[in-house]
Parts: C-alpha cells; sequence; structure tokens
C-alpha cells in the first residue's frame, strides 16, 4: 500500500512524460532538469513497486500500470486546476493561442466586433507558433493551421481556405516561364505550393525562400522579393488596400485549414462563448 501521496510537481512530471514520451521533454514542460524528472518517476515506481515507463532507445513508453496511472492523474489535475479557477477571485482573461498570421489577417480586424458583443470578457493573445498545452491548463484555447488531429486535444474546423499566387503590384504571371524567373516564397511546409503548380502543370523554379510566417511570406511578397501564394481568407486587408495583387486566375483548395483546439469540457462560461463567436465568424464567407 502506498504511504504518501506523491507531490504535485512529481505528478505532473509524470503526467508531461507519459504524453511527451521523454523524460526530456517533460522536463521542458515542468520546468525542471531531466534528472529531477528521472528521479522523481524512479521514486514513484518504487513507491508503487512496479515499472510506470519502457525505457527505449529514444524516449519513453508507459506501461500498462503507466497508462491507467496517467488516466487518474491527467483526470485530478484537469479537476484541480477548474477547481482553483472557479476560486479566483474577479475575471480571468481567456487566453487564446494564435499563429501570429491569423491574428493579423482574420481575427484582429474582427475582435472589436466580440468586445462589443461582450465587454465583460478580456481575451489575452498569444502569439506563437509551437504546441499549445490547453490541455495542461497554460491556455483555454488555441487556433492552429494544419490537417489534424491533434493528439489528446478536442478539435473542430474553424474553416478552409483557397490558394492563388500573389504578389507586389507591377509583377507578371502569366506562365512557367515567368514562375522560373521568379522565387517561390513559403513557409516550411510547401504542400501548399506543391498544389498548385500540381494544378497549374507547371514546375517549380529553383529559386525558393522559406520563412517561419507567413506574415513575413506576405511582407517579402510586398517587397518584390519573390511570389507567394495567397490564402484566401487571411490575403484579404492586402488585396484591399493594393499593397499585393492577385497574379493569376488559378484557384486551388488549400490541402490545410484553420481549427479550434480545446481541452475536454468543462471550458467554463467564457471561454465556451469565446469558442461559440469564434466559429460563428469563421461561418461567414
Amino acid at each position: 500500500m502506498v504511504q504518501r501521496i506523491p507531490s504535485t510537481e512529481t505528478l505532473r512530471a509524470f503526467e508531461a512524460a507519459v504524453r511527451l514520451g521523454s523524460f526530456s521533454r517533460a522536463a521542458d514542460a515542468v520546468h525542471l532538469t531531466h534528472g529531477a524528472v528521472s528521479r522523481r518517476i524512479a521514486a514513484l515506481e518504487a513507491d508503487l513497486g512496479q515499472a510506470l515507463f519502457d525505457r527505449l532507445p529514444r524516449g519513453v513508453r508507459a506501461t500498462e500500470a503507466g497508462l491507467k496511472l496517467h488516466r487518474l492523474v491527467a483526470d485530478t489535475l484537469d479537476r484541480l486546476r477548474a477547481g482553483l479557477a472557479d476560486l479566483a477571485i474577479g475575471p480571468r482573461p481567456v487566453r487564446l493561442s494564435i499563429l501570429p498570421s491569423f491574428a493579423s489577417g482574420w481575427l484582429l480586424p474582427r475582435l472589436g466586433q466580440f468586445r462589443v458583443a461582450e465587454p465583460d470578457i478580456d481575451v489575452q493573445m498569444l502569439a506563437e507558433h509551437g504546441f499549445a498545452e490547453v490541455r495542461r491548463g497554460q491556455v483555454d484555447l488555441a487556433i492552429r493551421y494544419g490537417v489534424g488531429p491533434w493528439r489528446g486535444v478536442r478539435s473542430a474546423l474553424l474553416f478552409e481556405e483557397s490558394l492563388y499566387p500573389v504578389g507586389a503590384p507591377g509583377l507578371a504571371l502569366a506562365g512557367a516561364d515567368d514562375l522560373a524567373r521568379t522565387t517561390l516564397l513559403h513557409d516550411s511546409d510547401r504542400a501548399d505550393w506543391t498544389a498548385w503548380l500540381a494544378a497549374a502543370g507547371w514546375p517549380s523554379p529553383a529559386r525558393h525562400q522559406v520563412f517561419n510566417d507567413y506574415n513575413l511570406v506576405l511582407e517579402a511578397a510586398a517587397s518584390g522579393l519573390g511570389i507567394a501564394l495567397g490564402r484566401s481568407r487571411l490575403i484579404e486587408p492586402d488585396l484591399a488596400s493594393g499593397r499585393l495583387v492577385r497574379l493569376h486566375p488559378l484557384t486551388v483548395p488549400n490541402p490545410r485549414a484553420y481549427h479550434l483546439i480545446t481541452s475536454e469540457p468543462p471550458l467554463g462560461a467564457a471561454v465556451e462563448r469565446l469558442a461559440a463567436w469564434l466559429q460563428a465568424k469563421a461561418s461567414i464567407p
């Protein structure tokens, strides 16, 4: 029989190790050293009298006992966070993890409407590209760009979009020869350009410029450094201002889409209202 309840820090380290499949990544997630995580889990295994992980050449994998404990620990930590949030004095802002390009191209032009509709809800936006810890309570909602689904969270499609080439005013893109003389601008995933070039039947030019954020892709295009693919739902402000122009009539579906990421219910009234508003606005073309 276990004589003592493990510390919250130990349980958090254990939960992260199961979820991430690595003691090192768990250490980063809970702000401990790799050695501290390893020692805490070894002590937990000693208390329980059985192994919770299989140690692999690269990472770790939870045993059957480890998975059983993980379900209990994850549920307990979620309930504890929710209970503490309910006891907090005063309204807490809804924390929304969002891609910078989505924020500037779609959300910020509409956020004033939410403030009018929900003046009592404060939205704290965290612009980031990495994995959003909605399950662990670090953020309440996240919007991510990809094909999904994402493991361990709930995701709902916000909207899909189409793709077409854009560039600075004065550029021409009448055929493959024009494309061969320019530079393709894109983020680290070239799936969008691959889809468009396949539909056009054109070869990919030799020159590519890669950026880690779509806002930088559009900035480079507006500066005349090459041609980007406009994402129909995000490119509207740049086309309306004349900063960028559409260069070719061919439009293809984007293989990726925008998704709203949440933890399992309950989410809290303010979080639910923001999520509902985002989905309602996303349904409007």
